[in-house]
């Protein structure tokens, strides 16, 4: 079925995503845009990323998303890694790996 939104990223387009999906991904867009985008042009000049940023991320629960809730984690699936990833990716900014503290 082609995409109805002008782009993939437009929540609620793609049916492999669910509801909770999209929540994720309306929440986790707001934090990039709140707190990587007004800062990531200076972690590319310094070439570190701040650990305030990692900080804030771990407390969100977007790190290590597919951990279940009973250990700690926010019983994410895959899906919800590929959500953080796609919107991370959406705005460019490089020097995150979110990745290896999710899957």
């Amino acid at each position: 079925e082609p995409a109805s939104a002008p782009t993939m990223l437009d929540i609620g387009t793609r049916r492999i995503f669910n509801g909770e999906h999209d929540m994720l991904r309306m929440a986790f867009r707001k934090f990039v845009e709140a707190e990587v985008t007004p800062y990531h042009r200076q972690w590319e000049e310094d070439g570190i990323v701040s650990r305030h940023v990692w900080e804030k991320a771990g407390a969100a629960g977007y790190l290590n998303i597919n951990i279940p809730e009973e250990h700690g984690g926010i019983g994410g699936d895959y899906k919800s890694a590929s959500v953080i990833q796609e919107e991370l990716g959406a705005a460019g900014a490089s020097g995150l790996l979110f990745g290896p503290h999710s899957d």
